[in-house]
């Protein structure tokens, strides 16, 4: 998740025309499901705003690693992506499926 983020922070810092655009566009996509959507990415060495969508509009906060996390994941994994799920078990089992 770090990971991502930080990938995530990178193109924000240098790539801001395109990462701007692609946010619209889920931002614009979002809307059609929800429109309560309110966004604000400020680049804070610049001082100067990326991106904003109702941006004056009064909401409840929600978080925002959430809002990041899912981005970044919907922008390199996909919105098919499913995570592996591994189970790992070291002992024996019988044939009625107990340890």
């Amino acid at each position: 998740m770090v990971r991502c983020t930080l990938i995530l922070l990178f193109f924000i810092m240098f790539v801001p025309g395109v990462i701007a655009s692609s946010i619209k566009d889920l931002i614009n996509e979002q809307s059609k499901i929800s429109p309560n959507i309110s966004i604000s990415i400020k680049n804070i060495t610049k001082n100067k705003i990326i991106v904003s969508h109702r941006n004056k509009a009064r909401m409840t906060p929600a978080s925002n690693q959430k809002i990041l996390t899912t981005l970044t994941g919907l922008e390199f994994l996909g919105p098919k992506y499913k995570f592996p799920t591994h189970i790992y078990f070291i002992d024996s089992i019988d044939d009625s499926g107990v340890y």
